[in-house]
């Protein structure tokens, strides 16, 4: 299996260890991994920094120049540019790559991806697409006590699905995660959409890009919906059905992360 993965990095020393660990865990996945970073200004990820990542293939990284479009290159003036809209320099690439690789991921800088995600993914995705689902994942952070809270979902979900005996939970409240995972059939038609031409409304710019085809009011998937196991008479969202937002930096901040994952039901 072939992978490849797109991060966008706006270059800040400050989140560089992010990104250092995003990537420790995408080759995890798989060594071979091809990873693709966009940035404003070309920088190194050295042995240096780290001794890690001396096992870094460094002819894996590629750095895409920003701009927004060819106009705005040609001018000379890049620096009229929201530096957000660098989220959106990957789609130019991903549909030139769109037949070389299995599973394509795009992911924020922040968004701790491992393996026990990609596996996950790998069990449950295709029994979601052939009806039509989305297979879902939600963002958490951490807090000083360790517990994982949900970034993104504050209120509890309840709504439930049965497919082939395998019980899922709805997510229509808010299926955003930081981040999307298509195989090469399911990219090649997200590529086609309006949505790839970031043709709809209710995101922000740097959302837009993360938010992938599941979006809230997108009409590709009837719902996003998270397997759910059973242990002494209690339903748990699936471990591997969360990503872990580095920065933790939504605790404590209105309506985030007042939910504990995985979120649990009574077994029915």
């Amino acid at each position: 299996m072939k992978l490849a993965a797109h991060i966008t990095f706006f270059h800040s020393p400050e989140r560089l260890p992010y990104l250092l660990k995003v990537i420790e865990e995408l080759l995890k996945i798989d060594e071979n991994i091809d990873i693709y970073i966009y940035t404003n200004k070309r920088f190194t990820i050295s042995s240096k920094e780290n001794m890690h990542y001396k096992i870094f293939n460094y002819r894996k990284f590629k750095f895409a120049r920003f701009l927004k479009n060819s106009l705005v290159d040609k001018l000379g003036i890049k620096w009229l540019v929201h530096p957000f809209y660098l989220a959106w320099e990957n789609r130019r690439f991903i549909e030139e790559l769109v037949d070389e690789y299995d599973v394509q991921l795009y992911l924020e800088d922040d968004i701790e991806f491992k393996k026990e995600n990609f596996d996950y993914w790998l069990k449950y995705k295709e029994l979601a697409l052939k009806n039509d689902f989305n297979l879902g994942f939600l963002r958490i952070e951490k807090d000083k006590n360790n517990r994982s809270l949900l970034t993104d979902v504050n209120w509890p979900l309840k709504d439930l699905i049965e497919l082939e005996e395998q019980k899922f939970l709805i997510n229509d409240l808010n299926p955003y995660c930081g981040f999307w995972i298509y195989d090469r059939k399911e990219l090649k038609d997200f590529t086609k959409s309006p949505e790839w031409q970031f043709n709809f409304t209710g995101y922000g710019v740097r959302a837009k890009a993360a938010v992938g085809w599941h979006g809230v009011n997108m009409n590709r998937y009837k719902s996003t919906i998270i397997p759910l196991v059973q242990s002494n008479g209690t339903l748990s969202t699936h471990p591997g059905s969360s990503v872990h937002h580095l920065p933790n930096n939504y605790i404590g901040k209105g309506r985030y992360c007042t939910l504990e994952f995985p979120l649990k039901l009574p077994a029915v």
